[in-house]
């Protein structure tokens, strides 16, 4: 398998993931983040201009290392998992698009791609234990699914979503 599978917290608020949905696409959510990182190249370049952001961040860290997936990891055919309402249902979607800077977005959603939600609302009950497990580890860091792992989440959901 090329393609990769990613978790991302990015969408982690409850209204962003609605609006991710809505209009199928995914979103770096902080607004204050208003800033085009398609040049940056890497998440140390997009450290340093979050690191002039007044007021700052509370977690730079995180925005650094979910800015930098977004813009420059995922590729188009990747799959991506994000959290659902208070991350008991979660959302599976594949990249269609290339990174989108938008400086007048609306609701401060200047960061996104183009994602076809294919599966929503699936409840946490009905992923692989191993997949709860590493989502629970995880739940403040953007990451890339082991190879295992995404085979295990394929085949449970490649008959499912009529592939």
């Amino acid at each position: 398998m090329n393609n990769m599978i990613w978790l991302y917290w990015g969408a982690r608020e409850a209204w962003t993931s609605r609006r991710s949905l809505e209009e199928g696409k995914l979103f770096f959510p902080f607004e204050d983040v208003n800033i085009d990182f398609s040049a940056a190249g890497n998440e140390t370049l997009v450290s340093l201009a979050l690191e002039d952001l007044d007021p700052p961040l509370s977690n730079p860290e995180f925005a650094a290392r979910s800015i930098d997936l977004l813009a420059n990891g995922m590729k188009p055919g990747d799959w991506i998992i994000i959290p659902g309402k208070f991350q008991t249902l979660y959302h599976m979607g594949e990249i269609q698009g290339d990174y989108t800077y938008e400086f007048d977005a609306d609701y401060g959603l200047h960061h996104s791609r183009k994602v076809d939600w294919f599966v929503r609302d699936v409840p946490a009950s009905a992923l692989p234990m191993s997949l709860i497990t590493t989502i629970t580890a995880s739940l403040n860091e953007p990451l890339m699914l082991e190879p295992k792992q995404s085979l295990e989440v394929l085949s449970n959901y490649k008959m499912a979503v009529g592939f």
